[in-house]
């Protein structure tokens, strides 16, 4: 299973522990305690919890390669890992196929989970430490933002980017991309 991955197990220390740290200040009374629980924030936010996506990605790599290697098969509709050494008898005559990455719904469903997690706590204190410092630093004028949140968000340059991104990667892997047409309302803004 995912979970049972090094770097996923990882991941997992990391949240609990970064929870019990939150959880653990006490009610803020004093611009003082407020400063300090910020700069916990902000230190959970930019260093411990800046590896979590490549570790989760490691999790995802090791996986797929204990099912290539063949040391997790799908017995009766369930994932289980092979026995590393000799032939168990009372496995003997059990329907067994190699496991595919893509065939893990349930793998997928928790990663999707996950990450609308992280994102959803990522907006939250990113915006807390963006309103903090723009409270901080009023000679920071910048109308367009309210902490993180962009007031004139443009859907068009958004979607640009992003094909930018999807031609430049279908590049290098594929050395061609397809042409990529917005259409619609280009200007629009929110």
């Amino acid at each position: 299973y995912l979970r049972d991955m090094d770097s996923v197990k990882e991941v997992k220390d990391i949240y609990v522990q970064s929870l019990l740290q939150i959880s653990s200040v006490p009610p803020i009374r004093t611009p003082q305690q407020e400063e300090e629980f910020a700069r916990e924030l902000e230190r959970l936010y930019e260093k411990k919890h800046s590896n979590v996506l490549i570790q989760m990605a490691k999790g995802a790599y090791q996986l797929r390669k204990q099912m290539r290697k063949g040391e997790m098969v799908i017995e009766n509709n369930v994932t289980q890992q092979q026995p590393k050494y000799g032939n168990n008898p009372q496995n003997k005559g059990k329907e067994s196929s190699p496991l595919e990455f893509e065939q893990m719904q349930q793998c997928h469903t928790f990663l999707d989970r996950f990450y609308m997690s992280r994102i959803g706590i990522r907006v939250l204190a990113g915006q807390y430490l963006a309103l903090r410092e723009q409270r901080r630093n009023p000679h920071i004028d910048d109308d367009d933002y309210i902490g993180i949140i962009c007031k004139t968000t443009s859907p068009h340059h958004a979607v640009l980017r992003a094909a930018e991104d999807a031609t430049w990667m279908c590049q290098r892997r594929f050395g061609d991309a397809p042409e990529v047409v917005i259409s619609g309302n280009l200007d629009l803004t929110f």
